[in-house]
């Protein structure tokens, strides 16, 4: 139990807060927390090497309001031209691959991320940070291996060296998702429903995507059907965001169209151009709660099923042998997905085997998504797994 105490004005509009236990006695260190305006507007870039990311921060000037997409945050993420937004380009030049621009929700939830308390194998920070911020806003999360958090200046992006596949949505959104692989790429369709009146429900719009049409089948799997594709299922924003951030956009493997007319379930910017881009959906929930954290290893290739049954979500993982490396499709990617000669793969015959509908064939940025996805936490969602090596483990809950 704590309780706040005093609040401290430093620059700006962020302050620091004294927080106290139940006795009375202030904590020092991590106990002191700054509080972010709500109106920033952050580049994210990260570097992933072993078992250490690298993150960077580049600061764009605040938004009018925290509710709209304003002029900061079309600044850092408006195509320049070339297919680069100024955030995409600032992170190449960095060598580094881009998050995405994050307004306050999406820069609040990456700041409480577990991984900054997380340590390597040789007891050192699994995460450090280092921002450009002058001002109150866009700076490194509290505690976060200190000696690391140098406030310095980055340099600024001159050129574009590669397109960044963007998220197109809204945090209501209810998409269909269908998938069609030939063995080398995937081509993806989606299938836009009513929005929900919330990201954090299982609205009227998502249980019109997925309800039983009475023949066991529901509106997004027969619209699959009719394409000639599979279903991945029906997606919310948080599922949606991880999805278009996926590193296949930016390695061409993928391909995307859409029946969007509005703001909801539009493709990825670079498959499908557009100007706007979701955020992460922020927690409500200011308790301390069950969170799930990710078990697997960089190299890890799964194939993940899955069973609607229009309140809950099974899944099902099966291993496949590991890549040698995160960055390229090999041996094991092939074989989870590689045609069997009868038009399916052994990833959805497995699937097929267990009356589960197939998801694909996922790699290790896919599973960092898929595991921290916000229906673990909220119930909807359960998970078995083959698993008997470190790879391809089911999300464990702490």
């Amino acid at each position: 139990m704590v309780r706040l105490s005093a609040v401290l004005v430093t620059t700006g509009s962020a302050y620091r807060v004294s927080v106290q236990n139940e006795y009375g006695l202030s904590s020092a260190g991590r106990g002191s927390v700054t509080v972010f305006p709500e109106t920033e507007v952050c580049c994210i870039c990260f570097d992933e090497g072993g078992e250490k990311t690298t993150w960077s921060i580049k600061t764009f000037d605040d938004d009018a309001s925290a509710e709209v997409q304003g002029s900061g945050f079309l600044d850092c993420r408006v195509d320049q031209g070339d297919g680069s937004s100024k955030c995409s380009a600032h992170c190449a030049i960095l060598g580094y691959e881009m998050k995405g621009c994050l307004k306050s929700a999406g820069m609040g939830e990456w700041r409480q991320n577990e991984f900054w308390s997380a340590v390597t194998t040789s007891g050192e920070n699994s995460w450090s940070c280092k921002s450009d911020a002058e001002g109150a806003s866009c700076g490194c999360p509290d505690g976060a291996a200190a000696s690391l958090i140098e406030q310095e200046p980055v340099e600024e992006a001159e050129e574009a060296v590669e397109d960044e596949a963007v998220a197109v949505g809204t945090e209501t959104e209810v998409c269909c998702l269908c998938l069609d692989e030939d063995g080398e790429k995937t081509a993806w369709t989606i299938k836009t429903f009513d929005d929900d009146y919330s990201a954090d429900v299982q609205g009227a719009g998502f249980k019109d995507c997925r309800a039983d049409q009475g023949d066991g089948t529901s509106k997004c799997s027969a619209h699959c059907d009719a394409l000639g594709s599979k279903m991945k299922g029906c997606e919310k924003s948080p599922s949606m965001e991880f999805w278009r951030q996926n590193e296949f956009w930016d390695k061409g493997f993928w391909t995307c169209s859409s029946d969007a007319e509005g703001a909801s379930c539009g493709c990825p910017a670079g498959s499908a151009a557009s100007l706007i881009e979701q955020e992460p959906v922020e927690e409500a929930e200011e308790a301390i709660e069950e969170e799930a954290v990710a078990v697997g290893t960089e190299i890890e290739v799964c194939c993940l099923c899955l069973d609607e049954d229009g309140e809950k979500t099974a899944w099902h993982i099966k291993t496949f042998a590991d890549d040698y490396s995160a960055d390229v499709q090999g041996t094991g990617f092939k074989d989870c997905r590689a045609d069997q000669g009868d038009g399916t793969s052994k990833c959805s015959a497995h699937c097929d085997a267990l009356g589960f509908k197939m998801k694909g064939c996922e790699k290790s940025s896919s599973m960092q998504f898929w595991r921290q996805n916000a229906f673990w936490d909220k119930g909807f969602w359960t998970c078995s797994s083959d698993a008997e090596g470190a790879s391809c483990g089911c999300p464990s809950v702490r």
